[in-house]
């Protein structure tokens, strides 16, 4: 049932590609970052969840906004199971968008960015829009997404009949500082 939500969290790392300094230096997290998923499944059930590390640096010319798939909960423990076994994170523990460092937007406003989402070993090719508010050297990133597990090769989570959309809702906030 709540396997399918815990795929949502890695997506929204993604979203966090936005928040480039003009100078293009790789800004850093500030505060703790907000990352929640929606999923929904049959009967009407509901799967929302919730994660907060997320990281950014940079490899081999790109930056990486990397999101730990370990510490996303449902508020339920054995749901929180069920997402960490259909995500598999022994072996896939984070999921990550990479982006070239030249190609990253700056400013404010309405940006989108297009990278490389990694999930569950599986990389797409996304584009990602957010909002970005600016002030000085700080930025303000927010960003909504959808997420199918299925184009990541992740079984569809069913639990006693309850089967989830493969289709997963990311909603991500964070603020970050050259």
């Amino acid at each position: 049932m709540s396997r399918v939500s815990m795929f949502a969290p890695a997506l929204a790392a993604l979203t966090f590609a936005l928040s480039a300094a003009a100078d293009g230096d790789v800004p850093k997290v500030k505060d703790k970052p907000t990352v929640e998923f929606n999923a929904k499944g049959t009967g009407g059930l509901k799967i929302n969840g919730t994660g907060s590390n997320l990281k950014i640096f940079e490899e081999k010319g790109n930056v990486v906004f990397k999101v730990s798939l370990l510490d996303l909960k449902t508020g339920i423990g054995l749901r929180d199971g069920h997402t960490q076994k259909y995500l598999d994170t022994k072996q896939w523990p984070d999921a990550s968008f990479s982006v070239p460092k030249g190609k990253l937007p700056t400013g404010a406003g309405e940006k989108s960015v297009t990278g490389e989402f990694r999930l569950h070993g599986v990389s797409k090719t996304r584009t990602i829009k957010a909002k970005i508010k600016k002030d000085g050297g700080e930025y303000e990133v927010q960003t909504n997404f959808e997420v199918d597990i299925a184009d990541h090769k992740i079984e569809q989570p069913c639990y006693l009949g309850v089967c989830m959309d493969p289709k997963v809702q990311v909603h991500v906030k964070f603020k970050a500082k050259d």
